[in-house]
C-alpha cells in the first residue's frame, strides 16, 4: 500500500508511476498524505461488512491477499508489487487455476460482492486532493 501511495503522492517526481492509488475493500485506513515516502499509513483495520466493527491490523500481522500474477512476473510479485511470500495459485475444482476474471465472475454469481465493505480512508494531514474552485483541470466550468 505504501508503494502505491508513493507512486502517486511522492514529493519526488521521479518516484511517480501512475495517477491513482490502489483501492482495498474492507479496510479502514488512517494515513497522512503529506508524510514521507513509505511512512504515510499510520493504522489499518479490517472492517466487518455485517457488523461495521473494526479489528486493528498490526504491522507484523501476516495477511492473505488476492491479486494477479502475470506470466512474466518474478516469484513473490503480484500485480507488479514485490515482497510477497508463499504465493500460491488458487486451484479450481476439476483442475486449472483461477484468474481474476474467474474470481470476479464467481463473486457475482454467488452474491459475494454486495457484502464487501468499501475502504474507509482518513487523511490526518487534510491534504487537498482537488481544487476548491469551480473548475475541473484544465477546463473551466460555467
Amino acid at each position: 500500500m505504501e508503494q502505491s501511495l508513493t507512486e502517486v503522492f511522492s514529493a519526488t517526481a521521479f518516484n511517480h508511476a501512475g495517477g491513482w492509488a490502489n483501492g482495498y475493500s474492507g479496510l479502514e485506513v488512517t494515513l497522512n498524505l503529506a508524510a514521507a515516502d513509505g511512512a504515510r499509513i499510520s493504522s489499518l483495520a479490517l472492517k466487518s461488512a455485517s457488523t461495521g466493527a473494526s479489528t486493528p491490523i498490526a504491522a507484523t500481522t501476516p495477511l492473505t491477499v488476492a491479486g494477479c500474477q502475470r506470466p512474466f512476473e518474478v516469484a513473490g510479485t503480484l500485480c507488479s508489487y514485490g515482497g510477497f511470500s508463499n504465493v500460491t495459485p488458487l486451484a479450481k475444482t476439476g483442475g486449472g487455476t483461477w484468474t481474476l476474471a474467474d474470481l470476479f465472475a464467481n463473486a457475482i454469481e454467488t452474491g459475494a460482492l454486495p457484502g464487501v465493505a468499501r475502504a474507509n480512508i482518513t487523511d490526518t494531514s487534510n491534504t487537498k486532493l482537488w481544487p476548491t474552485g469551480r473548475f475541473f483541470q484544465p477546463l473551466s466550468l460555467p
